[in-house]
């Protein structure tokens, strides 16, 4: 009886030998099966590098360790796929610290390939900071080093990198522990810093003290990013230091500075005239963020491309009129700005997005300008005055529950065709209907605020609300405007309705007798004010 037993098993084993020749055969007639194993290599490569590049972007990268490692899944699909990724050691140099079995087998397969590094540490993990200095004992073969540890870990990483870094192009060093460092901080990274970075392209240095004369800025950087503290200002150096910073990395493509500007004198009231001129012809992306007569300070000594995006926050609005000074200057070479978005952020902080181009948004605007103005109705509302406005076509304000100074605003857009509010508006409608006084005597009065307005596009906005009096209905005052439009020869040419409440189809026929064209989206929504009714 044993023997019959065996010798099933025996006849069962070879007859599942044969069904994995003939199953590895039908994968092989397979069209993808037809790749060079070269080729597949380096879509798996590609495949591996965008996973790198999510956990390293999500906001829960320290856990990302065993999630990144699910691309391993695919060495499971069939032996051939399986051999080609042993046989690919670039694969295994993406490493993202995690347990210490996986990293050793990870490590030990990525055999001489350079080495793409994540390393989320945090203060408690003793292992992964061993196995971080395990891939210290090899750093000419560090080609991507992101370190996000405290400040300490970072200290001792990078006292480490003695040797020759000569694959090195992106280095990322952060504190992520959150804690401000004490009085004995030393500038990060630390000046001894010896290890030569011939290609190091893209440099960022994030909650760590940084000085502006730390060699580690050199002319090979194409991006920059500084992210700083508020503490760190006495270690960043002169204003003089910056520029002579950035004028060494001439050829920068991103420079993205924030809260790492050095401070003007604190009895500096007007904005002083620029030292010099630096040049920085390939910069595509230019991010400053701290106190608004800083950031305007530092970017007035800038002349960069036509084509630049800018992002400007500034944190004291009395000082605004010279950041869109700045800004205006730059749509002045670029062009002129023919779309605006209107909006604010957590009810404290003016945002406005420009393109010169219209329907372009939600793409990323050609500039971006954020003020805070926190309580500050009427000054932030005197932001959209700015001469920058006077040639915008397309208009987009988001309400969201914050009230805009609807006359102060309006009135800085005076060559508006296209209007898009998001939001219920109040009293946006009474501020449309009054007259626009003229500018000089040769100039006739204007009937209402945006005399050229052709489209008016309504969103989330509450058609049968009552008016804060609690007398008219939206609905009503919307008939009124539209037909006083209509009788001073400026009639609407086409009104958009979009998610907004209470509408109806008796409603659309109303508004359908005062415009030439209504579109609605057939939607029926009624908002909890009309639910309680």
């Amino acid at each position: 009886l044993l023997d019959r037993r065996q010798l099933i098993e025996r006849a069962i084993c070879d007859a599942q030998h044969v069904l994995l020749f003939y199953k590895g055969h039908l994968n092989g007639m397979a069209p993808i099966a037809r790749l060079p194993p070269e080729l597949l290599s380096e879509v798996f490569l590609h495949l591996v590098r965008r996973a790198f590049e999510e956990i390293a972007a999500s906001y829960y990268v320290s856990s990302g360790g065993s999630r990144f490692y699910k691309w391993i899944a695919i060495t499971h699909v069939c032996n051939a796929w399986r051999a080609v990724a042993l046989n690919t050691p670039r694969l295994w140099g993406h490493i993202v610290l995690t347990r210490s079995p996986v990293f050793a087998e990870v490590f030990k397969r990525s055999k001489k390939a350079p080495l793409l590094v994540l390393a989320p540490v945090p203060s408690f993990a003793r292992q992964t900071a061993a196995l971080l200095h395990t891939i210290m004992l090899e750093p000419s073969r560090l080609q991507d080093l992101r370190l996000l540890a405290p400040a300490h870990i970072v200290r001792a990483t990078c006292q480490k990198l003695t040797g020759s870094l000569p694959l090195l192009e992106n280095l990322v060093l952060a504190d992520h522990s959150f804690a401000i460092e004490g009085d004995t901080d030393e500038p990060y990274p630390p000046t001894s810093f010896a290890a030569p970075l011939p290609n190091l392209r893209s440099l960022e240095i994030c909650r760590l003290v940084l000085s502006w004369s730390n060699p580690l800025l050199s002319s090979s950087i194409t991006e920059l990013r500084v992210i700083g503290r508020f503490d760190m200002r006495r270690w960043l150096g002169s204003f003089d230091e910056l520029l002579h910073a950035l004028e060494v990395m001439s050829h920068l493509q991103v420079l993205e500075l924030v809260e790492s500007i050095p401070t003007l004198p604190e009895d500096t009231t007007g904005l002083p005239e620029p030292q010099r001129s630096i040049a920085l012809p390939r910069l595509r992306r230019l991010a400053l963020t701290g106190p608004t007569l800083d950031c305007a300070f530092l970017a007035n000594h800038l002349v960069i491309s036509s084509y630049t995006r800018i992002f400007l926050r500034g944190h004291y609005l009395d000082q605004d009129q010279e950041l869109l000074r700045f800004v205006q200057n730059h749509a002045t070479r670029s062009g002129q700005l023919l779309a605006v978005h209107l909006s604010r952020a957590f009810s404290r902080t003016f945002v406005m997005k420009g393109w010169l181009t219209p329907g372009l948004w939600p793409s990323d605007p050609l500039i971006e300008v954020q003020v805070d103005a926190p309580n500050n109705n009427a000054a932030a509302s005197r932001l959209a005055r700015h001469a920058l406005f006077a040639s915008v076509r397309f208009l987009t304000i988001d309400v969201s529950h914050y009230q805009w100074i609807w006359r102060t605003v309006l009135g800085g857009f005076p060559e508006v065709r296209v209007f898009s509010v998001n939001g219920h508006p109040d009293r946006l409608l009474s501020a449309l209907s009054v007259a626009r006084k003229p500018k000089n005597r040769q100039e006739l009065p204007s009937p209402m605020a945006l005399p050229l307005l052709e489209v008016v596009q309504l969103s989330h906005v509450s058609i049968s609300r009552p008016d804060p009096h609690g007398q008219r209905m939206f609905l009503d005052d919307l008939e009124d405007w539209l037909i006083l439009r209509c009788n001073h020869a400026a009639p609407i040419q086409d009104l958009r309705l979009t998610d907004c409440y209470g509408v109806t189809e008796e409603n659309v026929a109303r508004l359908a007798q005062l415009v030439t064209s209504v579109s609605w989206d057939g939607a029926e929504r009624f908002d909890g004010i009309e639910d309680e009714d």
